[in-house]
Protein backbone atom coordinates (compact mmCIF):
# COMPACT_ATOMS: atom_id res chain seq x y z
CA UNK A 1 0.00 0.00 0.00
CA UNK A 2 0.70 3.65 -0.88
CA UNK A 3 0.74 6.28 1.55
CA UNK A 4 -1.19 9.15 -0.11
CA UNK A 5 -0.15 12.82 0.66
CA UNK A 6 -3.29 14.93 0.65
CA UNK A 7 -1.39 17.96 1.03
CA UNK A 8 -1.45 17.51 5.32
CA UNK A 9 2.38 18.91 5.89
CA UNK A 10 3.74 19.38 9.41
CA UNK A 11 4.66 22.56 10.15
CA UNK A 12 7.17 24.40 13.31
CA UNK A 13 4.29 26.37 14.21
CA UNK A 14 2.27 22.87 15.03
CA UNK A 15 5.61 21.29 17.46
CA UNK A 16 5.81 24.23 19.67
CA UNK A 17 4.36 26.84 21.76
CA UNK A 18 3.64 30.46 20.39
CA UNK A 19 4.86 33.39 21.77
CA UNK A 20 1.55 34.66 23.27
CA UNK A 21 1.68 31.33 24.72
CA UNK A 22 5.22 31.54 26.65
CA UNK A 23 4.65 35.29 27.36
CA UNK A 24 0.72 34.53 29.07
CA UNK A 25 2.82 31.55 31.18
CA UNK A 26 5.74 33.89 32.17
CA UNK A 27 3.74 36.94 33.14
CA UNK A 28 1.16 34.31 35.25
CA UNK A 29 4.60 33.44 37.20
CA UNK A 30 5.78 37.05 37.68
CA UNK A 31 2.73 37.86 39.42
CA UNK A 32 2.65 34.94 41.60
CA UNK A 33 6.24 36.04 42.18
CA UNK A 34 4.91 39.38 43.09
CA UNK A 35 2.43 38.23 45.38
CA UNK A 36 4.36 35.76 47.00
CA UNK A 37 7.60 37.43 48.00
CA UNK A 38 6.76 39.93 50.65
CA UNK A 39 4.43 37.25 52.43
CA UNK A 40 7.47 35.05 52.94
CA UNK A 41 9.53 38.04 53.83
CA UNK A 42 7.16 38.53 56.66
CA UNK A 43 7.21 34.81 57.40
CA UNK A 44 11.00 35.20 57.59
CA UNK A 45 10.81 38.22 59.98
CA UNK A 46 7.84 36.40 62.08
CA UNK A 47 10.14 33.61 62.75
CA UNK A 48 13.35 35.51 63.66
CA UNK A 49 11.45 37.54 66.24
CA UNK A 50 9.66 34.28 67.37
CA UNK A 51 12.79 32.98 67.80
CA UNK A 52 14.18 35.57 70.04
CA UNK A 53 10.81 35.51 72.01
CA UNK A 54 11.81 31.82 72.77
CA UNK A 55 14.65 32.81 74.84
CA UNK A 56 12.96 34.67 77.48
CA UNK A 57 11.54 31.63 79.55
CA UNK A 58 13.76 31.41 81.99
CA UNK A 59 14.06 35.54 82.35
CA UNK A 60 10.12 34.75 82.82
CA UNK A 61 10.58 31.84 85.33
CA UNK A 62 12.89 33.63 87.37
CA UNK A 63 11.12 36.68 87.32
CA UNK A 64 7.87 34.86 88.40
CA UNK A 65 9.75 32.70 91.34
CA UNK A 66 10.84 36.36 92.31
CA UNK A 67 7.57 37.73 92.58
CA UNK A 68 6.23 33.91 94.44
CA UNK A 69 8.78 34.98 97.15
CA UNK A 70 8.50 38.11 97.64
CA UNK A 71 4.89 39.25 96.54
CA UNK A 72 6.38 41.77 94.23
CA UNK A 73 7.89 41.89 90.47
CA UNK A 74 12.22 42.86 90.17
CA UNK A 75 12.63 45.98 89.06
CA UNK A 76 15.72 44.48 86.74
CA UNK A 77 17.68 41.84 85.79
CA UNK A 78 20.12 41.75 89.01
CA UNK A 79 16.99 41.65 91.13
CA UNK A 80 15.37 38.78 89.55
CA UNK A 81 18.81 36.86 89.59
CA UNK A 82 19.04 36.77 85.71
CA UNK A 83 21.68 37.58 83.82
CA UNK A 84 22.68 40.79 82.31
CA UNK A 85 20.73 42.13 79.73
CA UNK A 86 22.98 41.86 76.60
CA UNK A 87 24.05 38.38 77.83
CA UNK A 88 21.35 37.16 76.30
CA UNK A 89 22.33 38.59 72.70
CA UNK A 90 21.57 35.68 70.10
CA UNK A 91 21.21 36.05 66.09
CA UNK A 92 18.82 39.00 65.65
CA UNK A 93 18.31 39.69 69.83
CA UNK A 94 20.33 42.58 71.28
CA UNK A 95 19.20 42.26 74.72
CA UNK A 96 16.34 40.68 77.32
CA UNK A 97 15.99 43.18 80.11
CA UNK A 98 13.57 43.25 83.29
CA UNK A 99 11.76 46.63 83.72
CA UNK A 100 9.50 48.19 85.73
CA UNK A 101 7.45 49.41 82.40
CA UNK A 102 5.26 49.67 81.54
CA UNK A 103 4.10 47.10 83.87
CA UNK A 104 6.07 45.81 87.14
CA UNK A 105 7.89 42.59 86.45
CA UNK A 106 8.12 43.69 82.40
CA UNK A 107 10.38 41.65 80.18
CA UNK A 108 11.92 43.95 77.40
CA UNK A 109 13.10 42.15 74.38
CA UNK A 110 15.08 44.58 72.02
CA UNK A 111 16.27 43.35 68.16
CA UNK A 112 19.02 44.61 66.10
CA UNK A 113 17.71 46.95 63.61
CA UNK A 114 21.05 46.72 61.51
CA UNK A 115 19.86 43.11 61.26
CA UNK A 116 16.69 43.20 60.72
CA UNK A 117 16.06 46.42 58.83
CA UNK A 118 12.63 46.34 58.18
CA UNK A 119 11.73 46.79 61.85
CA UNK A 120 13.39 50.18 61.88
CA UNK A 121 13.80 51.59 64.99
CA UNK A 122 10.70 49.73 65.92
CA UNK A 123 12.43 46.80 67.54
CA UNK A 124 11.18 46.39 70.87
CA UNK A 125 8.40 43.45 72.43
CA UNK A 126 7.13 43.42 75.81
CA UNK A 127 6.29 40.41 77.73
CA UNK A 128 4.55 41.66 80.78
CA UNK A 129 2.90 39.36 83.90
CA UNK A 130 -1.13 39.76 84.17
CA UNK A 131 -2.12 37.81 87.66
CA UNK A 132 -5.55 36.76 87.89
CA UNK A 133 -7.63 38.18 90.40
CA UNK A 134 -9.27 35.09 91.24
CA UNK A 135 -6.95 32.38 91.44
CA UNK A 136 -3.32 34.24 91.42
CA UNK A 137 -2.70 32.45 88.03
CA UNK A 138 0.10 34.07 86.31
CA UNK A 139 0.38 34.65 82.47
CA UNK A 140 2.62 36.28 80.55
CA UNK A 141 1.10 38.64 76.99
CA UNK A 142 2.76 40.37 74.91
CA UNK A 143 0.46 43.11 73.27
CA UNK A 144 3.09 45.83 73.92
CA UNK A 145 6.40 46.92 72.50
CA UNK A 146 6.74 48.63 68.68
CA UNK A 147 7.09 45.82 66.64
CA UNK A 148 4.18 46.08 64.12
CA UNK A 149 1.20 43.26 64.51
CA UNK A 150 1.93 41.62 61.48
CA UNK A 151 5.73 40.70 62.61
CA UNK A 152 4.86 39.44 66.47
CA UNK A 153 5.10 35.94 67.14
CA UNK A 154 1.34 34.30 67.05
CA UNK A 155 1.08 34.21 70.54
CA UNK A 156 1.61 37.91 71.00
CA UNK A 157 -1.86 38.96 68.57
CA UNK A 158 -4.14 36.73 71.28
Amino acid sequence: MVAINRGFRTTARQLGLTLIEVLTVVAILSILAMVSTPLYQGYQLRVKVGTGAATIAPVQRLATEYFLLNGSWPADNNEAGANAPDSYSINYLTSVAVTESPVPGSIVLTYDASQLRVLGSNNTLIYYPDVAANNGAITWKCDKGTIDDRYRPTNCLM
